[in-house]
């Protein structure tokens, strides 16, 4: 039955359906600020000066600024600003069993520049608002200032205990508490506060949503806390419940990570609870940084609120400096239908893990994440991929040179990379062993909705592959910003049906914007798959009439509830449009010739 499409030339019969934006406003004075202070890096530096200009210019007004408010840094010297961790230690601004966890655990020397700014300027005490883009550092930036308060006001903690019977630590001994928008940022950040205090008794707990509540609170009451991360709901959730025996008498710094997503995603009302259940500042002073990739006006507007006057603003972005998202290079695939879409995506797979592969170790190992607009699509894809057969089992070659011993060992297509999937529907569980076990992979693809989208640390990515226009620009931006971390190189994919070129215009202002503002998609023409019209019987080459009877037979082991699922996710994904009669067509033209109902 397959025949036809085995052949160098082969035909598509009918029988396969049987087989198988940025937001604009007037600035605020900076009166309404408060007094703050600027700090710049010296000329050491001075290709990245973080300075308070721009900071200026946005938010404030002519006149209402004090020049004695400023102050510069010194250039490099004795007195000047502080690079190497170990000179930290050295100085001695940071406990030697903290600096122990990072240069000799973790293999860290030199600071990234959001840490040298933000850390040599916390550890003066001063409240700060730091502006700088996701993979540059910084939860290493606030986690050492804060472990330098904790140990400051209890020396005992600086120390491992190693006793049978270790002093005990309470749930109310909270002395750092950290906001994270989401759970899976949350576990990483509680994960690297882990390993920095691995020499320590400080105690570092999570705070999360989906997860079950009594057992973190047995968790918190057994072991204590110092310091505690936590999603806002959460956090509110156990700070106003006088029964959970969780406080934070003798808090002595707060820090809320990528501000500007708390905000979005409309947690100022449990931002506000959380700060009106922590104890007031007159009597019990506390530090607090806040670290932001963009700072919009509600930004500004938080800052007012939280920070004391005389804060810093640190920024590590200059005005010249491309933008992540302007300097990876990024690709448009228009698909013929939804039908094509997991062809086209499985088809680039292919085709960049052999191109990375091929021995010539010109590539960096295919690692990869993969984005899309619903949960439900997510898990569509996620196991249609996991159910991909290899055309021809390998042999071990360990026995291969015994035939009485000879055994075949099946091989995914897409080995060596391994496949994953996070979204919200999972146990956190589930959803932090997905990131941690993509994370330490050397070669992988990621099926991933908005979850993992921002804040989220994943080294070596190499592509982020879009299937669908997402909903904003902004969202856009933010899923590249997974890929070229850390001044490695990557690559950005979309992949989207004809049916959403008009949003290309409308969501990402793709051909209406300025050349300095617009995205540099490029349309890519070089997957067979995207154009074959699977609706009609056609000749088509062999290669792409091999990945659509693998895509086939992989999808008929996909459950048919997860299908109706995608079905009814698409109606909602695609709400916008308008003509819903084409909308329904093409939808059941994937469920006929795609998924062969």
């Amino acid at each position: 039955m397959l025949g036809p499409l085995r052949r160098s030339s082969a035909s598509i019969p009918r029988i396969l359906s049987s087989l198988v934006p940025r937001t604009c406003y007037s600035p605020s004075p900076l009166s309404a600020l408060g007094r703050h202070t600027e700090q710049a890096l010296p000329r050491l530096l001075a290709a990245r000066t973080f300075h308070l200009t721009a900071f200026r210019r946005q938010y404030a007004a002519t006149g209402d600024t004090q020049d004695s408010a400023d102050s510069i840094a010194p250039p490099p010297g004795d007195d000047g600003i502080i690079t190497k961790f170990q000179e930290l230690q050295d100085r001695g601004l940071v406990h030697p069993n903290i600096i122990k966890a990072i240069t000799r655990d973790m293999g860290l020397s030199t600071m990234t520049e959001v840490q040298t700014a933000t850390i040599n300027e916390a550890l003066k005490s001063n409240d700060i608002i730091a502006q700088a883009r996701t993979g540059t550092g910084k939860t290493l930036g606030f986690l050492l200032p804060l472990l330098s308060n904790i140990i400051a006001s209890d020396a005992s903690l600086a120390k491992k205990t190693f006793a049978a019977r270790p002093p005990r630590t309470t749930a109310d001994d909270i002395r750092a508490l950290i906001v994270s928008p989401t759970r899976e940022l949350a576990e990483q950040i509680a994960a690297e506060a882990r390993r920095v205090t691995a020499h320590t008794d400080i105690i570092v707990q999570t705070a999360v949503g989906g997860t079950m509540r009594t057992h973190g609170l047995r968790q918190m009451q057994r072991e204590g806390s110092h310091i505690l991360v936590g999603t806002p709901g959460r956090l509110k959730d156990i700070f106003s419940d006088p029964h959970s025996g969780v406080s934070a008498p003798g808090l002595n710094a707060l820090v809320f990570d990528e501000a500007d997503r708390l905000l979005d995603q409309g947690f100022w009302p449990e931002i506000q609870e959380i700060m009106r259940l922590l104890p007031d500042q007159k009597q019990q002073p506390r530090q607090t940084l806040m670290f932001s990739a963009t700072v919009p006006k509600e930004v500004v507007q938080l800052v007012n609120k939280v920070l004391k006057p005389g804060f810093q603003f640190v920024r590590t972005v200059r005005d010249d400096e491309v933008p992540t998202h302007q300097g990876v290079p990024q690709h448009l695939v228009t698909v013929n239908g939804f039908e094509n879409l997991l062809p086209t995506l499985y088809e680039l797979c292919a085709r960049e893990v052999a191109a990375a592969s091929d021995g010539s170790g010109q590539k960096r190992p295919f690692k990869a994440i993969i984005y899309f607009n619903s949960t439900a699509e997510v898990t569509l894809a996620s196991s249609t991929f996991h159910n991909l057969r290899p055309s021809e089992p390998e042999t071990d070659a360990t026995s291969a040179s015994s035939p009485m011993f000879r055994q075949t060992r099946p091989r995914h297509p897409l080995a060596p990379a391994r496949i994953f999937e996070i979204h919200a529907r999972l146990s956190q569980a589930a959803r932090t062993r997905a990131a941690d076990n993509f994370r330490n992979s050397t070669s992988g693809i990621l099926f991933s909705s908005d979850v993992t989208a921002r804040g989220m640390d994943f080294p070596n990515v190499t592509h982020v592959i879009q299937v669908g226009v997402p909903g904003s620009r902004d969202t856009y931006i933010h899923r590249i910003g997974r890929t070229a971390r850390a001044g490695k190189e990557g690559e950005g994919w979309l992949i989207t049906t004809n049916l959403e070129a008009q949003q290309l215009s409308d969501r990402l202002g793709v051909g209406r914007r300025t050349d300095s503002d617009t995205l540099p998609l490029r349309p890519d023409s070089s997957l067979k798959c995207a154009q074959i019209d699977m609706t009609r019987e056609a000749q088509i080459p062999a290669s792409a009439a091999k990945i659509l009877t693998a895509i086939s037979a992989a999808t008929q082991l996909v459950p048919r509830e997860e299908k109706a699922k995608t079905y009814l996710a698409l109606l909602g994904v695609y709400g916008w449009l308008n003509d819903k009669h084409a909308l329904v067509r093409k939808m059941n033209d994937w469920a006929r010739f795609g998924w062969g109902m």
